[in-house]
């Protein structure tokens, strides 16, 4: 099960890999794990996101895909978009929810 904390701490990891750099576009694959996320947890995740660390950290103008094969973790993740995208659009940051890899990395 993927918590919300979880996949919080998750992105902040991100920003230490050696590789990474602010703006760059990153995939949350969440095809190995059920995701539980409800409405308080997506406004949740959506205020990390739009959080000014987490915005000095990652950067803008980036694209950020998730993917979901499962429908009712798709559906989840929909609603976090929903939520998420009221703020990121204004910051150039694009979130999108898939059902495949091969369709997010398109």
């Amino acid at each position: 099960m993927v918590d919300v904390l979880d996949f919080m701490n998750s992105i902040d990891q991100v920003e230490k890999l050696p590789g990474f750099t602010p703006g760059m576009n990153q995939l949350v694959d969440l095809g190995s794990g059920e995701l539980d996320l409800d409405e308080g947890t997506s406004r949740q995740i959506a205020g990390f996101f739009q959080g000014a660390s987490v915005r000095a950290k990652l950067g803008s103008d980036y694209k950020l895909a998730f993917v979901a094969p499962r429908p009712v973790d798709f559906g989840l993740a929909r609603m976090h978009e929903f939520h998420a995208m009221e703020g990121l659009e204004a910051q150039g940051v694009e979130m999108r929810v898939f059902y495949s890899l091969e369709q997010a990395k398109q």
